[in-house]
């Protein structure tokens, strides 16, 4: 991905999308902002499921909100100093880009042949421009902020994240075969 979506059009005196580098960056940000909301659900189930050894499927099926009610409860934090840290609501920022592009209602940008540099999803809930949120930048805040949602929710559960887990992983070789622990790894060198 890239940082240059935009150019400027002499015959508008704007910036206007510079449709290639764009088309590539929606490409590749579209799959990277599902990727960052599934990583955050995902890692919700993992402390639902494997943490605090929830099965019953009416709760691993329900909606984020419900998830965090449940860890909230059975961790015993209060979820309000989740809801209101910006990590949450760029949480929910990438929530509305990923239902944007999910369920998006039109591919129609604009009426004009010159796409403008500030348009956005048409019929969709995300504020920002598409110029905007499929940058490299962009994404990569993104995914740093959900990661570190992730890890202020297991600082209030007292589990840790484990970045040295592998894709597929299994406890014959540590312990911390999962993403999401129940005590700090271990570095062996």
């Amino acid at each position: 991905m890239t940082d240059d979506n935009t150019i400027y059009y002499d015959g508008t005196e704007r910036y206007i999308l510079e449709e290639e580098a764009f088309i590539e960056n929606l490409k590749n940000g579209s799959t990277a902002i599902v990727f960052i909301q599934n990583l955050f659900e995902t890692s919700l189930n993992t402390i639902l499921r494997r943490r605090a050894e929830i099965s019953e499927i009416d709760i691993l099926k329900s909606s984020i909100g419900i998830k965090l009610q449940v860890i909230s409860l059975i961790y015993n934090f209060d979820l309000s100093e989740i809801k209101s840290n910006n990590l949450y609501s760029m949480y929910r920022e990438v929530e509305k880009i990923r239902n944007d592009i999910t369920h998006f209602k039109s591919n129609i940008l604009c009426h004009a042949s010159a796409i403008p540099a500030d348009v956005k999803i048409d019929l969709g809930t995300s504020k920002k421009s598409l110029a905007t949120i499929f940058t490299q930048t962009y994404i990569k805040n993104c995914y740093l902020q959900i990661l570190s949602l992730i890890k202020l929710i297991c600082s209030k559960c007292d589990l840790f994240i484990n970045k040295d887990v592998l894709i597929l992983d299994c406890d014959g070789r540590d312990v911390s075969c999962e993403f999401i622990v129940d005590k700090k790894p271990i570095k062996y060198d």
